[in-house]
């Protein structure tokens, strides 16, 4: 199945093609931050104390570093926009999974939704290393950080808000909403993109093992990975145990992502 446009084709970096690309980065982050301060609240709930939700946050993540590895290889047989289509669809069917709270549906829901990350990101960075040219990238990324800012600054209000004047299943409801309209603004884009690589045979080239070692003899990677790490763990724990803390001492949903 391959992709349509022109092997190797690049854009110069239109606004449009701009604006599009930071939309598709600002609605994958909406999609997560309506339910972000929802999910560990619902977990603790299920799972009964903190210990619990952390052993389930510790395996989920093993299963997103996994799925992060495993894109490679799957574009190795799939189409780029193909993969994006189904990373969609699996923040979707996560977010209802997770919305039925059931511990089958918390589980599933949560690893699908953490699969769908690495699939999204990785083939929207993709398109915007062909689509985007070098000197238009000065302009596109403040756009993608402003898109993602503003869903991280209203998302997570939102959600907790139409959770508790509404019913928590409506948050995750218009969570899948945000991740269906993510998916037909990409579809309507129509990005063009290299057909599938036809040496499939070299199956290395989808293995990132490969470059480990070259990764780590690099300082300056070496730091940023470390910087990266370190602000991730911090917003992880943040947004896990604040829901948490706030609802067991009586605080309520909105004070978890106000603090």
């Amino acid at each position: 199945m391959n992709e349509e446009g022109p092997q190797g084709a690049r854009a110069a970096g239109p606004p449009q093609r701009l604006y599009s690309l930071a939309i598709l980065f600002g609605a994958e982050s909406l999609s997560r931050s309506l339910v972000v301060a929802l999910i560990p609240t619902l977990a603790h709930r299920l799972l009964g104390d903190a210990y619990g939700v952390s052993v389930l946050y510790f395996l989920v993540g093993l299963a997103g570093v996994a799925s992060s590895f495993a894109v490679p290889a799957l574009l190795h047989y799939l189409s780029r926009r193909t993969v994006f289509a189904l990373g969609s669809c699996m923040a979707l069917a996560g977010v209802l999974l997770i919305g039925t709270e059931t511990f089958w549906g918390l589980v599933i829901g949560m690893t699908l939704a953490t699969a769908s990350i690495s699939a999204i990101d990785i083939t929207l960075s993709l398109y915007v290393m062909e689509q985007v040219s070098r000197r238009a990238f000065g302009k596109y990324e403040p756009i993608r950080v402003f898109c993602g800012g503003v869903a991280w600054l209203i998302g997570p209000y939102l959600g907790a808000v139409i959770a508790t004047q509404f019913h928590q299943m409506a948050s995750f409801v218009l969570a899948a909403l945000v991740a269906l309209a993510q998916l037909v603004f990409f579809l309507s884009l129509k990005l063009a993109a290299p057909p599938i690589a036809a040496t499939r045979s070299r199956a290395t080239l989808a293995n990132p093992l490969r470059y480990l070692r070259r990764f780590l003899a690099q300082p300056r990677l070496r730091l940023a990975w470390l910087l990266a790490f370190a602000r991730a763990g911090w917003w992880q724990m943040f947004f896990v145990y604040g829901p948490i803390y706030a609802v067991t001492a009586g605080l309520g949903r909105e004070a978890a992502v106000t603090a």
